[in-house]
């Protein structure tokens, strides 16, 4: 039900096949959309949507937020191919939607982002290639953790712009993100796009004192003329490069 104006949980969705026929298609729609806590889509193989392949949202069809939490929802070893939208995408509206769990999964051939998630989440072991946007991307970059991914020729939508290998929000000195043995690869540039491995966006009101980034031990292999980092916002925290 895409109207529901409370959270339902928990639910798994495992091991289907989902052919979003988008050559046939002109909506827009997800191949998996959940409203839901402890949500756990598993195993499963999504192609040609004209949307996200997986969608966890916090807001109904008429635009409603959810209510009632819709914390620690689960993406393990999804195969995501040719989706129009971003791979695995997660829409916190309401602040909600907390503490996933993205492991194993490969996202290819997308016309978005890998990967979106939000606050204190677990983004691990993915592997991510041929993506119009960014590798990887951490909105809200509290108590998370970006580790082991491996991250291939992002940024190659014709409508150019900046593009980065992982991207992250930063914020919260206390429980601080943590950017960690990840393998990015860039060979094929689009002209008139400005690449980078890695950015961090700290939004107005973040200090050092209430903010910080750590990238550690992570492997980037660029094309020619791109750069590793670049950190943009009003806030001014903490960004460590080891």
């Amino acid at each position: 039900d895409n109207n529901l104006t409370s959270a339902d949980g928990p639910v798994i969705v495992k091991d289907l096949f989902i052919d979003g026929n988008k050559d046939n298609n002109t909506g827009s729609a997800a191949g998996i959309l959940l409203m839901t806590y402890q949500g756990k889509v598993e195993g499963c193989a999504i192609f040609k949507t004209t949307s996200h392949g997986i969608h966890f949202a916090d807001q109904n069809k008429s635009g409603a937020n959810v209510v009632g939490g819709q914390q620690e929802n689960k993406a393990f070893t999804n195969r995501i191919n040719q989706c129009n939208g971003s791979g695995i995408f997660t829409d916190d509206n309401a602040g909600s939607l907390t503490d996933l769990q993205v492991r194993g999964n490969v996202v290819g051939s997308c016309g978005g982002y890998g990967i979106i998630t939000r606050a204190g989440s677990k983004v691990q072991s993915n592997h991510c290639y041929d993506l119009g946007l960014d590798g990887i991307a951490e909105q809200d970059g509290f108590d998370s953790l970006i580790e082991g991914n491996s991250i291939q020729d992002w940024g190659q939508d014709a409508a150019t712009g900046t593009r980065c290998g992982i991207s992250v929000f930063g914020q919260g000195a206390s429980r601080p993100t943590l950017v960690s043995s990840n393998n990015l690869r860039l060979s094929t540039l689009i002209v008139g796009s400005t690449y980078y491995a890695f950015r961090a966006t700290m939004a107005a009101g973040v200090t050092t004192a209430t903010g910080k980034v750590t990238f550690s031990g992570n492997e980037a292999r660029m094309n020619s003329n791109e750069y590793s980092l670049i950190a943009t916002g009003s806030g001014s925290a903490t960004i460590s490069m080891l």
